[in-house]
């Protein structure tokens, strides 16, 4: 196992990362299911080459931009069109817009933009693809080994990954996050209280986007070719599965998902006998498959399951303490109108007689 090989796969698991974070976002926090992460995915990236292109290119939009420039150009390109795919889902019934709807919409979307940069040969190559895509950070690392520019490289994939680890956890554990978790549990439960869930999913929406946009301007850069081959259905389903082995929900779920796999199952499959790989074209699936029903027989929540704070155990034991109260008082006034009652049938200014004790002659 060479340092190439090691470099590799830690800048994989990293890129990966960052897509399993939008998705947790949106999934696991506002309880978006988007099957159309690889549609994301591939806006981002060939956002970012397209951009970068030099002007006279044979494809659309090639207006040199720097790669800094282009790369937000991409992310910011991401978030506005997936909170645009989840607006028209506003129309709908809350119940049947989570559950059937937007999915549907998402998938159906990615696949008509993955087709279509597969035929459309003046767009973005068709199925030839895109070559020469400038790589982030290659006026730094144009005069280094390979292996010591993939490290350098796998730093700036990390640096990103730190920022959004962080990030995400401030974001989940704040009071917005709160309230999306509280959408994602009952949103019936939030309009009674006065919120709008549709901002709430928007918003994790729009961040979950620009992550998958992030990822797929990495992934570009890194590649530095492109092809639309490479974005299918397969990956949103192992992304998929990345968020629930974490733990729906959980920042730190998220990586370790993420690391099992990415980093230990994906590149496991690279080491099986070609024997097996040629009888069994599909192992990398069937692997992850396995693994999914194990954890979701033995470990349903994820490998590190969102934990409630105490405030939270201490706010759902709340209307127990109320109850008791309530039922405490309703006895206390049962008891004094009961009183009340017995004072009555005596008539106005009778009063109760006192025992006396005889005193013995």
């Amino acid at each position: 196992m060479s340092l190439d090989f090691l470099l590799n796969a830690a800048v994989m698991v990293g890129i990966y990362y960052l897509l399993a974070s939008g998705l947790n976002l949106q999934y696991g926090v506002s309880g978006l299911l988007n099957l159309g992460v690889h549609g994301v995915f591939a806006l981002g990236a060939y956002g970012y080459a397209l951009l970068t292109q030099p002007p006279g290119s044979l494809t659309a939009f090639a207006l040199g931009l720097p790669w800094p420039l282009a790369a937000l150009v991409a992310v910011v390109l991401c978030a506005a069109a997936s909170v645009l795919l989840v607006l028209p889902a506003a129309v709908v019934d809350s119940r049947s817009r989570n559950a059937y709807l937007l999915p549907i919409l998402m998938l159906a979307v990615s696949e008509t933009f993955v087709v279509v940069l597969s035929t459309r040969n003046g767009l973005a190559g068709g199925f030839a693809g895109l070559f020469g895509i400038p790589q982030p950070l290659a006026d730094l690392t144009a005069t280094m080994p390979p292996e010591r520019a993939a490290a350098v490289y796998l730093g700036l994939v990390l640096a990103v990954g730190v920022v959004v680890t962080l990030a995400a956890g401030a974001l989940v554990g704040s009071p917005f996050g709160r309230t999306a978790k509280a959408v994602r549990d009952d949103e019936v439960e939030v309009r009674a209280l006065g919120r709008s869930p549709l901002r709430f999913q928007l918003v994790c929406a729009g961040i979950g986007g620009a992550l998958m946009g992030a990822a797929g301007v990495l992934w570009a850069g890194y590649l530095t070719t492109l092809q639309p081959s490479g974005f299918t259905i397969s990956e949103t389903l192992i992304v998929l599965i990345a968020v629930i082995a974490g733990g729906r929900g959980s920042v730190v779920g998220c990586v370790l998902g993420s690391v099992l796999v990415f980093g230990v199952l994906d590149q496991a499959t690279r080491f099986l006998p070609s024997a097996i790989t040629t009888a069994v074209p599909g192992a990398r699936q069937i692997l992850l498959g396995v693994v999914l029903v194990l954890l979701l027989r033995y470990r349903p929540a994820g490998l590190w399951p969102e934990r409630p704070r105490r405030f939270r155990r201490a706010w759902a034991a709340a209307p127990q303490r109320a109850t008791a109260a309530a039922a405490c008082a309703d006895r206390q006034d049962g008891a004094g109108r009961a009183g009340h009652e017995d004072d009555g049938s005596r008539g106005w200014g009778e009063t109760t007689p006192v025992p006396t004790k005889a005193s013995g002659s």
